[in-house]
């Protein structure tokens, strides 16, 4: 979230026993990707300067009474074909969540970067990594995002937006931004979350004609084209992802929305 200059985000590290983690191995970490660490105060494990970043680890924590974003366990519920997507296995996460035994606190301060958002999600992955290699995690609560990241998913995005450090650092979209669905009595509704930092009102988009699976698929896709770049707002009309819809203003939970209402067979085209 935004405060003034500076984007602030928090999570909550999940492990499967108590890590041996402290500052100076996390320094050493850090200090591996090219990032120079300076303590500023003896709170937690470390709590100070990673690069221009500001990061606080608190010290682990027995887990007692583990409490996971609202969408959660339904989100985990539905029937999706997670090889078939890109987007973080919610059930899976929520699996790993409850198997945790211990945790700890992460916050996470940048200067903001109003020209170029990405910036401070490619800081947040490359930190967890740091944290991941000298204390593997079993899952991450993402809280500026509602979502949970299980372990495998951690291997595999923090690795991916990683795997070149002599490099420009590549974008993990699927922990920048959160792509969500759920199933009741044959009603599907999908949603984002996120997006606001990049500029973005969330997308909603709710149907009973078209399978889990492929709705998730829609909605993580607008995702990406938000995360390069795009744009949408409330009367628009959109073709993309063999999507032909209009964007209408909506609400979620009190938050605003942009609605996706699709075209369909024999309707007349949205304009």
């Amino acid at each position: 979230m935004a405060n003034g200059d500076a984007q602030y985000f928090k999570a909550t590290l999940y492990f499967d026993n108590e890590p041996a983690i402290s500052g100076l191995t996390l320094t050493e970490a850090w200090g591996e990707e090219g990032y120079e660490c300076e303590p500023l105060s003896e709170k937690g494990v470390f709590d100070g300067l990673r690069g221009s970043t500001r990061v606080f680890v608190g010290a682990p924590e027995p887990v007692m009474a583990p409490v996971p974003p609202a969408q959660y366990p339904a989100v985990a519920q539905t029937n999706i074909d997670w090889s078939k997507t890109f987007c973080v296995d919610a059930k899976a996460a929520c699996d790993d969540f409850r198997h945790a035994t211990h945790q700890c606190e992460f916050r996470f301060l940048i200067m903001a970067d109003e020209n170029d958002p990405e910036i401070a999600h490619n800081e947040i992955v490359s930190t967890l990594l740091g944290i991941h290699q000298v204390a593997p995690m079993r899952a991450v609560a993402l809280h500026y995002l509602d979502m949970i990241v299980g372990r495998t998913n951690l291997d595999d995005y923090l690795n991916y937006a990683n795997s070149h450090l002599d490099q420009p650092q590549q974008m993990a979209e699927m922990l920048a931004f959160g792509a969500f669905v759920t199933e009741e009595a044959g009603a599907i509704r999908s949603w984002t979350t996120g997006l606001e930092h990049f500029g973005q009102t969330n997308l909603i988009l709710d149907t009973s004609k078209v399978e889990a699976t492929e709705v998730l698929l829609t909605i993580f896709g607008l995702g990406h084209l938000v995360v390069n770049g795009r744009r949408f707002a409330a009367g628009e009309a959109i073709t993309s992802y063999d999507l032909l819809a209009r964007f209408e203003a909506a609400e979620l939970d009190g938050r605003p929305m942009l609605r996706i209402v699709r075209h369909e067979a024999g309707e007349n085209t949205p304009s």
